[in-house]
C-alpha cells in the first residue's frame, strides 16, 4: 500500500477513506468542498445574528469590554470580515452576549434561525412577500 505525502491537517484536505467532504481526488488530497475555517463560520454567524438581534457593532464591543475585554466597533467588523480570529474565550462571551452557545458560532451548516433571517432579508430587499411573489 502506497503512503500519501498529503498534510491531511490542512483544511479541505483528507484521506481517501474520510467520510465527509465529496469525492476525493487522490492527485490534489482534497475534497470536491470542504467548509470554511471555524473562525470565519464565527465572523459569518456573528454578523448575521447581530443583525436578526438589532445590535450594532458598537454594542457587541461594548458588551466585551464589559466583560473584561478591551474590544472596539472595528474589532467586530475585522471578525465578521474574517481578518481577525478569535480566542476561545472571547467567542464564549460573544456567544453569550448573543444569547447562544459556542456550538452555534462554529457550526457547519448556518443555524436554522439565521437561515430564516436571511431569507426574510432576502424578501425586504426583493420587496415581495414571502409565497405570494406581490409587492
Amino acid at each position: 500500500m502506497q503512503e500519501s505525502n498529503i498534510d491531511s491537517s490542512l483544511p479541505g484536505t483528507y484521506s481517501a477513506d474520510d467520510p465527509g467532504g465529496g469525492t476525493y481526488d487522490p492527485e490534489t488530497g482534497l475534497r470536491e468542498w470542504y467548509y470554511a475555517p471555524t473562525s470565519t463560520r464565527l465572523g459569518q454567524w456573528l454578523r448575521l445574528r447581530r443583525k436578526m438581534l438589532g445590535m450594532s457593532q458598537q454594542d457587541i464591543s461594548d458588551a466585551l469590554t464589559a466583560a473584561g475585554m478591551k474590544f472596539y466597533d472595528s474589532s467586530v467588523a475585522r471578525i465578521e470580515n474574517g481578518k481577525r480570529k478569535v480566542t476561545v474565550d472571547e467567542a464564549e462571551v460573544i456567544a453569550r452576549i448573543l444569547g447562544v452557545d459556542i456550538a452555534y458560532m462554529t457550526s457547519l451548516e448556518p443555524p436554522e434561525d439565521l437561515k430564516v433571517f436571511v431569507e426574510q432579508e432576502n424578501q425586504k430587499v426583493l420587496g415581495r412577500r414571502r409565497g405570494n411573489g406581490k409587492a
